[in-house]
């Protein structure tokens, strides 16, 4: 895959991870090593996971009303 620039490169990353319902995955984590730092890859995923969280809270809180 070939992105022309960071925010490209970001765009596709994302659409990726957003295809996993697991962020621990093992084929997630090979892909997301292959795109650049650590410090990176972990900030994405940490933000990903945080995002999946409140959305999974706010769908429990609507399913109890």
């Amino acid at each position: 895959m070939y992105a022309k620039n960071d925010e490209e490169q970001l765009e596709l990353i994302s659409s990726v991870v957003s295809r996993y319902d697991d962020l621990a995955s093992p084929e997630l984590r090979d892909f997301l090593d292959s795109y650049g730092t650590i410090g990176m890859m972990s900030r994405l995923i940490k933000s990903a996971e945080q995002k999946m969280y409140e959305e999974k809270r706010k769908y429990c809180e609507e399913k109890e009303k």
